[in-house]
C-alpha cells in the first residue's frame, strides 16, 4: 500500500454525518424558502396542489 492509499480519502460515495447536518440545514424546508423563480414556484405550487 502506498501513501496515498494509506491516507483518508478526501472524496468518497458515503455521506458522513456532518455532511448529512449541513446539507439538511441548507436545503429550503418549504416551497416558500427557494429564491427567486417565482413564477416556477407558482406553477409547482399550482400542480402540488392539483395533485
Amino acid at each position: 500500500m502506498n501513501s496515498e492509499e494509506s491516507q483518508e480519502r478526501l472524496v468518497r460515495a458515503e455521506v458522513g454525518s456532518d455532511e448529512a447536518q449541513i446539507d439538511q440545514a441548507l436545503r429550503p424546508q418549504s416551497l416558500a424558502d427557494f429564491v427567486g423563480q417565482e413564477r416556477v414556484k407558482d406553477q409547482l405550487s399550482t400542480l402540488i396542489q392539483a395533485a
